[in-house]
């Protein structure tokens, strides 16, 4: 059967909220809870005993203020979620959930991806999520941010290190830091150890350089020509400050040969054993 929709007229987008337009002369309202009552629009009991009891979010439809009907949308998890939540608190990260969905889903999800329930940020609107960001920096906490929506990108540019989900939106890419390019959460752990490997090699370069240089400009300059009369040629002072040059490269080559952590077969429920391979 074909039906002819009119296309709607005063279309306006409440971010977080709903959508309020006009169809062939009726005003209608489609969002949550907290829309449809700030816009005075009775919900049914039977309706919030349902959303009460859900452990789904729930989208509701209004036509003239008179709602009309509901929608329950759960949001699969993703099969390597609790691995991941499980493998970062191993690495004494502690994980946060900060959505828009109501308290239900959010706790229902949280539970079973391993996030206690003390640390679920629910109903947050998109605006929001930075605040709440902004707050767990003022406790003193450097937070990552993990995200993918159009709603995520003020957190992930608050963020300290914002990671985006490569088939995320492109705002949130651009407000990244770190764009993982698939879709996989075990990524996030790549990441971070591959970040730490990195920083620990800067760490190791540096210390080369300064006992390299500790030593070397004090004999090139001719501190052992008093005591010993040991001399440096100007040549051999300089092709050993190029040795110098080339070794932090030729150490910092070494990351080339970097292997993520091998988390091999995860499923849900199972804790994350991953298997480092060193370099």
């Amino acid at each position: 059967m074909n039906i002819n929709w009119s296309s709607p007229s005063d279309f306006e987008y409440f971010q977080g909220s709903g959508i309020a337009c006009q169809i062939d002369g009726h005003i209608v309202h489609v969002g949550n809870v907290e829309f449809l009552n700030n816009n005075q629009i009775n919900i049914p009991g039977n309706i919030i005993k349902k959303i009460d009891e859900s452990m789904m979010t729930t989208i509701i439809g209004a036509v003239d203020h008179q709602v009309i009907g509901s929608i329950s949308i759960d949001d699969p998890v993703k099969p390597e979620a609790q691995g991941t939540i499980s493998m970062l608190n191993s690495m004494g990260i502690n994980s946060w959930l900060l959505t828009g969905d109501n308290a239900n889903a959010a706790t229902n999800i949280a539970l079973k991806i391993g996030i206690p329930p003390e640390r679920v940020m629910s109903q947050v609107k998109p605006k929001d999520k930075a605040v709440q960001v902004k707050l767990l920096q003022a406790q003193g906490f450097n937070v990552a941010m993990v995200g993918d929506g159009i709603n995520d990108s003020p957190a992930l540019a608050q963020a300290d290190v914002g990671i985006a989900i490569g088939a995320g939106t492109d705002v949130a890419i651009e407000a990244a830091n770190i764009v993982l390019i698939k879709n996989y959460l075990f990524d996030v752990i790549t990441a971070i150890d591959l970040s730490k490997k990195t920083f620990k090699r800067i760490q190791i370069n540096f210390l080369c350089a300064v006992i390299y240089n500790l030593f070397g400009i004090p004999i090139a300059a001719g501190v052992l020509y008093p005591f010993f009369n040991i001399k440096v040629p100007p040549l051999i002072a300089g092709i050993c400050m190029a040795f110098s040059s080339v070794s932090v490269v030729l150490s910092s080559l070494l990351l080339r040969y970097y292997q993520k952590p091998d988390f091999g077969e995860q499923v849900v429920g199972q804790e994350p054993k991953a298997v480092k391979k060193k370099y």
